[in-house]
């Protein structure tokens, strides 16, 4: 089955129970005969494809940065910062969006699991603007005692 097939019988299912009160924001993504597709459907049976698209209630910190740092010709490694960079300004200015960033790709030969980060992690390791002017969380050891021998400079493990 084709990705725009599938989006069209999510779609439709959608569309039927419109007025029953779900609540959904899907992409459909995949790769078929056609390349790569991806789609977007909602709750009341709305159906777009795109490039790119964000759902959900973080959407709008994730759009800022795709909006901002997408190009077309991204490279792999470059378009899966851009999607973790993406997740991660969502989940951590949003409350509802989660809190663990999963990471896939997909082509032709079907999808791969990339990764699974802790946003809160992620924050405190490689994001956070703690960490560029060096202000980290201190270590706390298991006995819930503060271990920080090193100035405030240690990064929780």
């Amino acid at each position: 089955m084709s990705i725009a097939a599938a989006s069209k019988i999510l779609a439709n299912i959608m569309y039927y129970y419109r007025d029953y009160g779900l609540s959904l924001g899907c992409m459909v993504c995949g790769w078929d005969k056609r390349g790569p597709n991806i789609y977007y459907v909602d709750n009341d049976g709305t159906r777009l494809k795109g490039q790119r698209f964000s759902v959900g209630s973080g959407s709008t910190f994730a759009y800022g940065v795709l909006d901002s740092e997408y190009k077309y010709d991204l490279e792999k490694e470059e378009a899966l910062e851009l999607g973790q960079r993406a997740i991660y300004g969502a989940t951590h200015r949003d409350a509802y969006s989660g809190g663990v960033i999963n990471l896939y790709h997909i082509d032709e030969n079907g999808w791969k699991k990339i990764s699974s980060i802790d946003n809160d992690d992620l924050h405190w390791t490689r994001y956070g603007k703690e960490v560029k002017y060096g202000l980290v969380r201190p270590v706390i050891s298991n006995d819930g005692n503060n271990n920080n021998n090193n100035n405030n400079n240690s990064v929780r493990q």
